[in-house]
């Protein structure tokens, strides 16, 4: 069905031009030379795809392969460009310790997923891949790709890119639940179970997630260096030790405020914290239980959130920004007034656009 809606999406953009018919002179060619072009018409191009074909050569032409995804997904399954968005981050969530992962993590990764040990150390990556898989489930043409796939001088982490899309492609539920691996970071681990549990509560059906993988996938096949970009682990790590930077400024200034983080809001049962309402699904980085000043007559402050990226009115995507302030008037509608602690230099203009509800500075 996916492939399907692909091709038509495709087709669509494709600009249909007449062309004059002209006649042109049949020239005799004795049979066997005819039998010889026959037997090279049926041979396949190296160079042609054999793994998530289709896919691949959509998203190869497509300028910003997300957005096409997400359009894909949106239509095919009429849900909201914000539930798409949830899908592709967790399903995309194997990709992100590929910038992170050391050699011997990684090996010991694709090792888990084999039903019983078949090789040592020191075998190729794409023999591993293979391996992995199972001969017998795969056919040659698909082999040969694997091994022409790792040909080349392309760094670690593509390699670690592309061989996991291969592995997630074809031994889907070899990856579930990934991140309770022996070699996969603490970090990553509390993070990624806390964001399933919020993804189970979505009940999306197994059918978009597999579409959502099987696009991903073919989007790593072509594109790894964006993949591994948009999806590391290292992003939300510096985000992490901005927000716990920013929890130790608060207490330093006020050390009987009370608050919760985000996953204690996200976790808790209580429906009621001070005078506010709770909502699992609304979640700033703290939510402080009575509100504070940053100085006196200052705007009153339920809730702080810390920003890491650098996000400017003028100079970042608008799609950026528009995410941005959907999430700043989640927060004001649900908690009130707050504060945005951000770690790098911020554009003053934020200040004058949300003057009164969200205040913002750096530390």
């Amino acid at each position: 069905e996916i492939v399907e809606e692909v091709q038509e999406e495709v087709e669509e953009e494709e600009v249909e031009e007449e062309s004059p018919i002209v006649e042109t002179p049949v020239e005799q060619v004795p049979e066997s030379e005819n039998q010889a072009e026959e037997v090279e018409d049926e041979s396949r191009d190296d160079n042609e795809e054999v793994i998530l074909s289709v896919l691949r050569k959509a998203i190869r032409e497509e300028p910003r392969p997300i957005e096409f995804i997400e359009k894909i997904l949106m239509k095919t399954h009429d849900i909201s460009k914000k539930d798409v968005k949830i899908i592709i981050n967790q399903v995309a969530s194997p990709f992100s310790i590929c910038k992170t992962i050391n050699d011997d993590a990684f090996y010991r990764f694709i090792s888990s997923l084999e039903d019983e040990k078949v090789s040592g150390g020191g075998v190729e990556i794409w023999t591993k891949v293979i391996q992995t898989i199972g001969l017998d489930q795969i056919s040659e043409d698909q082999q040969v790709e694997i091994y022409n796939m790792f040909m080349g001088h392309e760094n670690n982490v593509n390699r670690r890119i592309k061989a996991f899309a291969i592995l997630y492609h074809f031994l889907p539920a070899k990856f579930e639940k990934w991140w309770q691996k022996e070699m996969i970071s603490d970090f990553t681990l509390r993070k990624y179970n806390s964001d399933y549990k919020f993804f189970r509560q979505k009940n999306f059906t197994n059918n978009l997630i597999d579409e959502a993988r099987m696009l991903l996938c073919a989007y790593a096949l072509e594109k790894p260096n964006l993949v591994a970009k948009e999806y590391t682990i290292a992003r939300h790590q510096a985000g992490q030790v901005h927000e716990n930077k920013t929890e130790k400024w608060l207490k330093k200034g006020n050390r009987q405020i009370e608050y919760l983080t985000e996953e204690q809001i996200r976790n808790t049962s209580q429906k009621k914290y001070g005078e506010k309402y709770l909502s699992n699904k609304i979640t700033p980085d703290l939510l402080l239980k009575i509100p504070i000043q940053l100085y006196h007559e200052g705007q009153h402050i339920h809730w702080i959130d810390a920003k890491k990226q650098f996000i400017d009115p003028a100079l970042s995507p608008e799609n950026r920004i528009n995410n941005f302030c959907e999430q700043l008037e989640k927060y004001v509608r649900a908690y009130g007034p707050g504060l945005i602690v951000w770690g790098k230099d911020f554009s003053e203009e934020w200040n004058e656009a949300t003057e009164g509800v969200v205040q913002h500075i750096k530390i």
